[in-house]
């Protein structure tokens, strides 16, 4: 998220700070983890783990 060009300073500082702070990785580790007990590439199931991280942290901030 933070690799991303972002235009203003103060989003970039608001975003710093909450990435720095919020620690919710159980979900995203569930999904590979049920990937990895049943075969699954776990490797294949990383773009949704972080398209859920960024969701349910927008919704967090929201």
């Amino acid at each position: 998220m933070l690799s991303n060009k972002i235009g203003s300073k103060t989003a970039l500082k608001i975003l710093k700070e909450y990435s720095r702070k919020w620690k919710d990785y159980f979900r995203p580790a569930l999904m590979i983890f049920a990937c990895k007990s049943v075969g699954g590439d776990p490797s294949k199931v990383h773009p949704a783990a972080k398209a859920l991280i960024l969701t349910s942290g927008g919704l967090d901030i929201y």
